[in-house]
């Protein structure tokens, strides 16, 4: 047995629970209009099949809203657009005929017609109570057992709605259940008095049929109870479930031509809204300007001052400051001399190192140096090593280059590289015997008995080299002063102080030797000021002279600089120049691009017309082919000057 129930377009869902909690059977079916509140969301279906299956219910919803049945066919619930072949009020009378002959019998005898009675209180109160009544008292009746066995199959109710049927009559939803077991209450689930005036007529045609045909189709009894059994026990072998669990989206969505329309319309609004959004805000112009540019020079001079933080143009006077820096270069030079050599000693450069302490060590001309090989040489001059110095946690020895010459003439003294002791330092301690050594790092030469030609370095040599580093010394001065002082530093070479040279030599002339050695000191010092700042008093000094506001543009300012006067002692130098400059016309950008946002290229050739100062301008767009006018937002438009 199943029971039905009817709910309102607007019911809520609570309401709908409540009604299937009270329901008197386990298979329950819902009619549902179309557009009900319930099949509109998949959440109050969810809840809906959660509570019927925590009920143990079995449950089925007979709707013809599409999107709902979608919807339902998701939440895992049965679902019908109709029930096929729904006889009328009247077939279904004609089988309730069929299974209670004999009560209808005992009725007539009575005098009672239950057609009548149930016509007769229509609108009273005690309508249905009547109805209950009557319904009890017909089931007293015995049957045959056959009519009892069909009676128990065909107790389902069969549902006729005009939102379900098309062509059917609104008001033609029935029960053709007219059967209540022992135990089952009349309990109408959704009362319609209208449905009962064309019970009447139903009747009348019900008692005409019944001397026609006094047996109903019997096939058609077991055919309709096996369609509600398939209501919710479909089998394998029912195709409409089958399909059903199968269903394409085209069952219940819209059709695949509206589908077509659709996505195509929604395409087109997407490329028509894109298309504008990038017409907006996608293209970007540059718009470049050419003013007329005049040409000014102007001859003056200003005074650079190391005590000035910044520039004084009522003064004339700008920052300046002092880069000071020691230049040095070393380099080998060949002897040029010749000097016959007999019995002549092996000399050469050794490196002294102090290792000892950091106080600095005398050691007097003679001092003997022992090589490990037992050679002993003598220093030519007294020199002063310096001490140790402590870097970190290690002591870095002092040192200082000297010379030396063997203690006898031979040959046997021309030896390689080697490692010195002083034999001197052998009574001080083992500590500073050790500590105090030498190293040579080329061999010593000149050692011989017998009578031979060899080079020697002359006073010629030695002058020549000096007159050549110097000359290296001065050049390179320029540059390195300049790369001290930075590439925004203007360097005058007449600003360069130079001090006098100091020249070290590793022999003497009139030794012999095949090179000497010679490195030159200079202590290089110069007063310079900022490019940037002196260009600053030129723009300022042109735009004085000019009756109109004017621009000129810095990075484009010329300079010639005249001999400079520096004092050292001061800090001041005197700086005079010739420089020329571009004027610049006075033109706002910004009231120009606020004016042209969004108008085409004759528009914008027309409106610069009317500027006199502007004597062309050029339009780039990106990209390319969205040209003809120019972008609406400012941001998307550029405007500079061609200088």
């Amino acid at each position: 047995m199943h029971q039905t129930f009817y709910i309102d377009i607007d019911e809520e869902i609570t309401s709908v629970v409540e009604k299937i909690k009270n329901a008197q059977y386990k298979e329950v079916i819902i009619v549902v209009p179309k557009g009900a509140l319930l099949i509109q969301s998949i959440i109050n279906l969810m809840v809906l099949k959660k509570e019927a299956d925590d009920l143990n219910l079995q449950l089925m919803i007979v709707t013809q809203d599409k999107l709902g049945k979608f919807l339902v066919e998701k939440a895992g619930i049965l679902v019908q657009q109709k029930m096929d072949n729904i006889e009328d009020e009247k077939e279904m009378i004609e089988e309730k005929n069929f299974y209670n002959q004999e009560k209808f019998e005992n009725q007539e005898k009575n005098g009672v017609e239950i057609n009548q009675d149930k016509t007769k209180n229509i609108g009273s109160e005690n309508f249905f109570s009547s109805s209950k009544k009557q319904g009890e008292e017909f089931l007293q009746y015995p049957f045959s057992q056959r009519a009892k066995e069909k009676e128990m199959e065909i107790k389902k109710e069969r549902i006729v709605n005009k939102e379900l049927v098309l062509g059917s009559p609104a008001d033609s939803i029935k029960s053709k259940n007219g059967f209540l077991s022992d135990n089952q209450k009349f309990s109408p689930v959704r009362p319609n008095f209208g449905r009962t005036l064309s019970e009447i007529e139903k009747n009348k045609a019900f008692e005409e049929s019944e001397k026609k045909d006094e047996f109903p189709r019997e096939s058609n009894i077991f055919n309709q109870d096996e369609k509600i059994k398939n209501f919710f026990y479909p089998s394998n072998s029912s195709e409409k479930f089958v399909k059903k669990q199968n269903y394409s989206q085209s069952d219940y969505g819209v059709s695949s031509k509206f589908k077509k329309i659709f996505l195509s319309f929604l395409f087109l609004g997407i490329l028509a809204g894109g298309g504008a959004l990038a017409y907006l805000f996608i293209p970007k112009s540059s718009i470049i300007l050419t003013p007329k540019i005049k040409n000014r020079a102007v001859d003056s001079e200003i005074m650079g001052d190391i005590n000035s933080s910044s520039a004084d143009f009522e003064k004339k006077v700008i920052p300046a400051e002092t880069v000071e820096m020691v230049n040095e270069i070393s380099k080998t030079f060949n002897a040029t001399g010749e000097k016959s050599v007999s019995n002549q000693k092996a000399s050469g450069t050794i490196k002294i190192f102090n290792e000892y302490g950091t106080e600095e060590q005398s050691l007097v001309a003679t001092t003997r140096f022992l090589s490990e090989d037992g050679k002993l040489f003598r220093l030519s001059e007294g020199v002063t090593v310096p001490g140790a110095k402590k870097e970190g946690d290690n002591f870095v020895p002092g040192e200082i280059e000297a010379r030396v010459v063997a203690d006898k003439p031979g040959e046997e003294f021309n030896i390689g590289p080697a490692k010195f002791t002083i034999p001197g330092f052998q009574d001080s301690g083992l500590e500073k015997y050790t500590k105090f050594y030498a190293k040579s790092e080329s061999t010593m030469t000149g050692g011989g008995k017998e009578e031979k030609k060899s080079n020697s370095v002359t006073e010629e040599d030695i002058q020549k080299a000096k007159a050549q580093l110097l000359n290296e010394l001065n050049q390179s001065a320029v540059e390195k002063i300049k790369e001290k002082a930075g590439a925004e530093k203007i360097v005058l070479e007449d600003a360069i102080n130079k001090e006098e040279a100091v020249y070290k030599i590793s022999n003497s002339p009139g030794d012999v030797a095949e090179s000497f050695q010679m490195t030159v000191q200079m202590k290089v010092s110069a007063l310079v000021f900022s490019d940037k700042e002196i260009k600053k008093m030129v723009s300022s000094m042109i735009a004085e002279r000019e009756s109109e506001s004017v621009n000129v543009d810095e990075d484009f300012i010329s300079l010639d600089f005249g001999k400079a006067d520096p004092n050292f002692r001061t800090g001041l130098i005197n700086i005079k120049f010739h420089a020329k400059a571009n004027l610049i016309p006075d033109i706002n950008i910004e009231e120009i691009k606020s004016n042209i946002l969004g108008k085409d290229e004759d528009y914008l050739k027309n409106y610069l017309d009317n500027f006199p100062d502007i004597d062309g301008a050029s339009i780039e767009y990106w990209p390319s082919f969205l040209k003809g006018r120019i972008p609406f937002q400012a941001k998307r438009v550029e405007i500079r000057l061609d200088n």
